[in-house]
């Protein structure tokens, strides 16, 4: 009978935590040229992606919220 000890029951425990874990989001600003450039809702969504694409290539655009763009860190 292959039974655990306690310390592997608690690594186990871990992490099967660690795999049920949302990544933490990250609020980040927008920047102010970008609401002043563009002229259209649209136009606006494509020049943020493409801020945060360039400027935090490890990161992935959830939502944007008013100014702030909310991003969680890219799964590998």
């Amino acid at each position: 009978m292959n039974s655990l000890s306690h310390d592997d029951k608690v690594m186990q425990a871990i992490e099967a935590a660690r795999k049920r874990e949302k990544p933490l989001p990250f609020e980040m600003d927008i920047p102010s040229f970008i609401r002043q450039q563009s002229k259209s809702n649209d136009e606006y969504i494509r020049w943020v992606r493409g801020y945060f694409k360039s400027s935090h290539p490890h990161l992935t655009l959830v939502r944007i919220e008013k100014k702030l763009g909310v991003l969680v860190k890219k799964e590998r």
